[in-house]
């Protein structure tokens, strides 16, 4: 069962939902739970994982700005 539901919104491309069953994940351009596979994107982007009952995102040091939205369901 999973942990949480991710939407990943694309600029230009279909979104993607995935679902994961562990506590941490990582997002970047090409490696990490998430491959966003954009230049914008640092390598090793940002870490979201879940702390007391809540969904934390840190940013790794990328280079370029980070931009969250929540989506409701």
């Amino acid at each position: 069962m999973a942990l949480y539901t991710l939407y990943v919104q694309y600029a230009g491309r279909p979104p993607e939902t995935k679902s994961f069953d562990k506590e941490a994940i990582v997002l970047g351009r090409d490696v990490g739970d998430i491959a966003l596979q954009d230049p914008q994107v640092s390598g090793r982007h940002a870490e979201m994982r879940f702390q007391g009952g809540r969904l934390v995102f840190q940013d790794l040091g990328s280079v370029s700005y980070t931009h969250l939205r929540a989506h409701e369901t």
